[in-house]
């Protein structure tokens, strides 16, 4: 099993069964190439718990913990020179999922202000669009407030 980056991060949301603040851990690694996502904890003063955890896309209010803790990530990318032009296309498409129709403006995005996200949501486009012929660049964003996120519901994104 081939493990990429990781990072977790305390998540703060109102109970939904009494309505005080309820703790949890948010964490997000890549696990073979593919993004896993976990949440669990409750709230202390009734009890209530939850866990949850995914593969794939990972819910906002998870991400939006990660990043008030850790800070964002802002990927920027572009063609090596050489790298034709359908391949180029082919890597976009493959690694974001767009229609053809919406490549042209991801490129011009991915080079202008680029894709922003966790150190793992960002890691794993990484990788595949270097596999692709680009040249990559991954910064760090704005830094965390440093203030707790409140965020939906573990169950909710």
């Amino acid at each position: 099993m081939d493990h990429g980056p990781g990072a977790i991060a305390p998540l703060f949301t109102t109970c939904t069964r009494c309505g005080a603040e309820a703790g949890y851990h948010a964490g997000v690694c890549v696990i073979d190439g593919v993004l896993h996502w976990s949440v669990e904890g409750g709230c202390e003063a009734c009890g209530a718990g939850e866990v949850g955890c995914g593969r794939g896309e990972v819910p906002g209010h998870v991400s939006a913990a990660l990043i008030a803790a850790h800070g964002e990530v802002v990927l920027r990318a572009e063609p090596l020179p050489g790298t034709a032009a359908a391949r180029a296309f082919k890597t976009v498409r493959e690694v974001f999922g767009v229609p053809l129709a919406e490549v042209r403006g991801r490129l011009r995005a991915l080079a202008a202000e680029g894709e922003r996200g966790t150190e793992p949501e960002t890691a794993l486009p990484a990788a595949r669009l270097r596999e692709g012929g680009f040249a990559v660049t991954l910064e760090a964003g704005e830094p965390p407030s440093g203030e707790k996120r409140f965020a939906t519901s573990p169950g909710r994104s």
